[in-house]
């Protein structure tokens, strides 16, 4: 019986070779998930290894979850083997209780329900596209790391007046959901639609700008 822990270094058809007694046995698998870190050299064996459970659908990646040790401080990979990283699995990281800040790719167009649930250590979350945040479809406030951290970073800079992007025609449900470090909210001309529970929570906000456009 093959026993240990086989990790793949891409997706699709590989061989895997392995023996039984004396004998090598050849099978053809088609690997569509696996574990990923970015750092090639870490190995499950190595103390607070960690590694995102990734799933490939339709050549974009969905990160399901987390194997071993959660990490303090998270950064999100933008692609897994060369397939772009858009989506992030239900119930993902929840009960990561240790996690104080978390990254998150300009490339993540959806975050699912309770993904960061009971992550109540968050301080901070990191992004580096204020319009593809404002994109992101979430399953639910927990799916918001917000919801815990409260603070948004944009390229390393704290958001308290937030200006939302020229172009950017909609914002998704519980986007800047207990956001409490912003202090003021312009939204451009030319906005449509704003979600759900936006702005709820956000205890700092002393102006807020919002076009006749929006519906």
């Amino acid at each position: 019986n093959f026993k240990g822990v086989w990790q793949p270094k891409k997706f699709g058809e590989q061989t895997l070779i392995y023996t039984t007694g004396e004998v090598a046995l050849r099978r053809t698998v088609n690997v569509t998930a696996c574990w990923y870190n970015p750092d090639a050299s870490i190995t499950p064996d190595v103390a607070e290894a960690y590694f995102f459970i990734c799933s490939l659908s339709d050549g974009e990646i969905t990160i399901t979850g987390i194997q071993g040790n959660c990490p303090k401080e998270m950064v999100i990979p933008s692609n897994v083997y060369g397939y772009p990283v858009t989506s992030i699995g239900d119930y993902a990281f929840r009960n990561c209780s240790g996690l104080t800040s978390v990254t998150i790719p300009e490339g993540v167009t959806s975050i699912g329900y309770q993904a960061f649930g009971w992550c109540s250590s968050l301080t901070s979350v990191h992004i580096s596209n204020l319009a593809a945040w404002c994109g992101i479809d979430f399953g639910d406030a927990y799916g918001n790391p917000l919801y815990y951290a409260k603070n948004l970073h944009l390229n390393g800079e704290l958001i308290t007046d937030l200006v939302i992007p020229e172009g950017v025609t909609s914002i998704g449900n519980w986007a800047f959901y207990k956001c409490s470090s912003l202090t003021s909210v312009t939204i451009p001309e030319g906005m449509i639609e704003i979600g759900e529970r936006m702005f709820y929570g956000c205890s700092g906000l002393t102006s807020v700008t919002i076009p006749s456009s929006v519906t």
